[in-house]
């Protein structure tokens, strides 16, 4: 039997991570897994146009790797877009989330939604050089979802949504806990 080539190596850690996330059962599948590499691959490219090459403090480049490579320093980044691309988030969204997780603010949040008609997302970042502004739209209601994630807050009274959560998913077969009768 021969050795696993780097790429199935990273492909099968981060099948070992959705196993963290809880969210394994929904790429089981080979016609899943390789939508799942393959809207990975996609978002990289996003994530790389977007940056237009001025890293502006963040890295340049959104690859397996490099998510693997961040998941060591900080697995909750990765979590949270993996929830974000289990709920079929695109790739120029995915690539949002991910630079505001590596530290861009988010200037400017905006959804639309026509019943029937249309669904848009909209996002302006500041990235971390505090110069460069990014601007991110989606059609694609899917997006809408990352709207989950998003961490309101206020400050002096004033709104904040200052970056993205993931969501605790329980592990399946287990029960929320409930109140003792005491």
């Amino acid at each position: 039997m021969g050795s696993m080539s780097a790429d199935m190596q990273s492909q099968e850690a981060l099948l070992k991570i959705l196993e963290e996330v809880n969210i394994a059962d929904l790429f089981r599948s080979p016609q899943n897994r390789d939508s799942l590499f393959q809207t990975i691959t996609k978002f990289g490219e996003e994530y790389a146009q977007h940056l237009g090459g001025a890293k502006a403090g963040l890295p340049s480049t959104a690859s397996l790797d490099d998510l693997l490579t961040e998941h060591a320093r900080n697995p909750y980044r990765v979590h949270m877009l993996l929830e974000a691309l289990a709920f079929h988030c695109s790739p120029e969204i995915l690539a949002m989330v991910w630079m505001t997780l590596l530290g861009a603010r988010i200037e400017e949040l905006s959804y639309s939604y026509v019943h029937e008609k249309s669904s848009t997302l909209e996002a302006t970042l500041l990235l971390p050089d505090r110069r460069t502004r990014l601007s991110f739209q989606s059609p694609s209601h899917w997006d809408a979802a990352v709207m989950r994630f998003a961490s309101l807050a206020k400050s002096d009274g004033k709104p904040v949504i200052d970056g993205f959560f993931p969501i605790v998913i329980p592990r399946k077969g287990t029960a929320p806990a409930r109140p003792s009768k005491s």
